[in-house]
């Protein structure tokens, strides 16, 4: 209800001063008015959480280009509005001008018209894109696998620690069947709705194939300057694992568990951490002095969801077969931008407003070209006009008041020649 009432009484001072705006015969005042409309837009700016346009509209339009705008106004002294034109040759000098303002007009409409055919006007909350459906093969025995939805091949030849492949996927109730080149295949139930990303990963032996589907939470990262982590046990040799920082190995009392007991097959909540580096370490839960795997100055990514599977890898040193010894696997995929900010400003100009945005430059350039076009001004060279000067008073009273009495007749008085009459001094 508060932000209902900022937005009517902030939205209300912005319309009053952009009408006094267009009212006032003062080039300065029009300005200021101008001033408190952009200051009331990035108020506006900030109800819909998007502080960095806010600032951006204070510090371009309202700091810099309306200091430039009132510069200028200041130094041409145009602060009052002159009396028009309404000479004949005025309205014949731009003839042009009326249906040139008709077409940019039009063409405004038509950009306007372009972004509302974009907007959602139903006022329905919207429910993000097409859902998305990784897979990831962390099972080390089994060869590639194929994916299957719905009997339909979505994946194929999917190796063993790649990164995983994202498909798009109508939302509905999907079967989806994994089939290993050493195996059985397997298959689980999926709900895909529209806006969510989940990951499907398929981990074990050939004999114990598993299946296991982990909601990637790809949201937009809350804290500034910090990532989203998750953990994912897809190591079955142990009972539950744990992800512990050890800190410094001068002090054996700086050791935290950051994930508490995590079984196979479980995804821990998600942390928001800041970015940086981290030297943390899978551990047994039963044994926390059984280091399966340190993760050493793993790299934390501002604006990203990482999500770390730990499963095992088979190593052939030399013994026939090899062995299976720990290996964490890294997902970490952009996080949503957050709205206002530069990185989603950016995608909205460049992928879906781009062309209306071209158009709005265009057409704001043509008004800058008509408004330079507009207020010039002829200015006619002077010309120099030959013979007498012409005396605006007779020369009867020149005469008089030079002499200091009044000339009663013009017969006595003498005839100056040409050179004396144009030097006699002119009257009011």
């Amino acid at each position: 209800m508060t932000e209902l009432v900022l937005f009517g009484l902030v939205g209300l001072v912005a319309v009053f001063a952009a009408v006094f705006m267009l009212l006032s015969d003062n080039a300065v005042h029009s300005a200021l008015f101008l001033i408190v409309t952009m200051g009331c837009i990035a108020f506006l700016f900030l109800l819909l959480n998007a502080p960095f346009l806010a600032m951006i509209q204070i510090t371009v339009y309202t700091g810099a280009i309306m200091v430039l705008f009132l510069f200028v106004i200041m130094l041409l002294g145009a602060e009052s509005l002159q009396a028009a034109d309404s000479s004949p040759e005025a309205s014949k000098r731009f003839p042009w001008y009326t249906r040139t303002a008709i077409a940019l007009v039009a063409a405004l409409l038509l950009i306007v018209g372009i972004v509302l055919g974009q907007v959602n006007l139903d006022l329905q909350p919207n429910t993000g894109a097409a859902p998305q459906l990784s897979v990831l093969n962390a099972a080390p025995d089994v060869g590639m696998v194929d994916v299957y939805a719905n009997d339909d091949l979505i994946a194929s030849g999917l190796e063993f620690g790649v990164d995983p492949v994202a498909v798009t996927l109508p939302e509905g109730d999907y079967t989806v069947r994994v089939e290993p080149q050493n195996g059985a295949p397997v298959s689980v139930d999926v709900t895909l709705a529209s806006g969510t990303d989940q990951t499907l990963v398929d981990y074990g032996s050939p004999d114990a194939l598993q299946l296991s589907v982990v909601a990637a939470d790809n949201d937009t990262v809350s804290e500034a300057r910090s990532a989203r982590l998750m953990f994912f046990d897809a190591f079955p040799a142990v009972d539950a694992i744990q992800v512990v920082d050890f800190g410094s190995e001068f002090d054996a009392t700086d050791t935290r568990v950051i994930v508490g007991d995590l079984t196979p097959g479980q995804v821990s909540e998600a942390l928001i951490w800041e970015e940086g580096t981290i030297n943390w370490s899978f551990v047994d839960a039963s044994d926390t002095t059984n280091v399966l795997f340190n993760l050493n100055d793993y790299a934390i990514k501002r604006e990203r969801s990482d999500l770390i599977v730990l499963t095992q890898q088979r190593v052939f040193n030399g013994t026939e077969g090899g062995v299976l010894r720990p290996l964490a696997l890294p997902i970490s995929v952009e996080a949503r931008p957050a709205y206002g900010g530069p990185r989603a400003i950016g995608l909205a100009l460049f992928t879906n407003y781009v062309m209306v945005f071209q158009l709005l430059a265009l057409l704001l350039l043509a008004a800058m070209v008509g408004a330079i076009v507009l207020t010039h001004r002829e200015v006619k060279p002077i010309t120099q006009r030959g013979g007498r000067r012409r005396v605006s008073r007779p020369l009867v009273n020149v005469i008089a008041s030079q002499v200091g009495h009044e000339v009663t007749s013009e017969a006595a008085v003498p005839e100056l020649s040409e050179s004396a009459a144009n030097a006699a001094p002119v009257g009011e």
